[in-house]
């Protein structure tokens, strides 16, 4: 179940009764700079996304992610 989170910390798995709710994080480790390509850990904040995944047990699944804003 949610093989495609592995680049991610799942922090939390919520049963909403009709929705499942994944609250999740990217992963503290360096990568590359978006701008020069560079391996950098430095983080300037961060943002949260909202996305949806397909449906578990029919349910509408919701993952409420956090990403590092690098640049």
């Amino acid at each position: 179940m949610f093989s495609g989170l592995s680049a991610l910390v799942v922090e939390d798995v919520a049963d909403g009764g009709d929705v499942v709710v994944v609250s999740a994080r990217t992963r503290d480790v360096a990568v590359p700079c978006p701008v020069c390509g560079t391996p950098t850990a430095k983080v300037h904040g961060y943002h949260r996304r909202t996305v949806r995944d397909v449906p578990v047990d029919g349910r509408p699944v919701i993952v409420r992610l956090r990403v590092r804003r690098l640049a």
